[in-house]
């Protein structure tokens, strides 16, 4: 079965250079779409281990776990109650 793999960094207002991000309402723009569509967030885990996943299922993951993961796109996730896998870089852990 394919289902679409979105990923994300940073989800804030500010803008960096060289740093892939977008703002907490576009990305609740394309989660609510997803939501809108029927989509079903699902685990990399289930998704892997075969199991039997909705028929519009797509796996969310934030790369680097950025605060603003936390921050701004947690209570977007929990709103449409979706799911997301985080990618955390262990040797930066609390580095600011």
């Amino acid at each position: 079965m394919f289902v679409p793999i979105l990923t994300y960094h940073k989800i804030q207002e500010e803008f960096e250079l060289g740093v892939s991000f977008i703002t907490p309402k576009q990305f609740e723009r394309q989660i609510e779409y997803l939501y809108r569509q029927g989509f079903k967030s699902v685990s990399i885990y289930d998704y892997v281990r075969g199991k039997t996943l909705p028929e519009k299922s797509v796996i969310i993951t934030f790369d680097d776990a950025y605060e603003s993961v936390f921050h701004n796109a947690l209570p977007i996730l929990r709103k449409f109650d979706f799911t997301a896998s985080i990618f955390a870089i262990t040797k930066f852990m609390g580095d600011a």
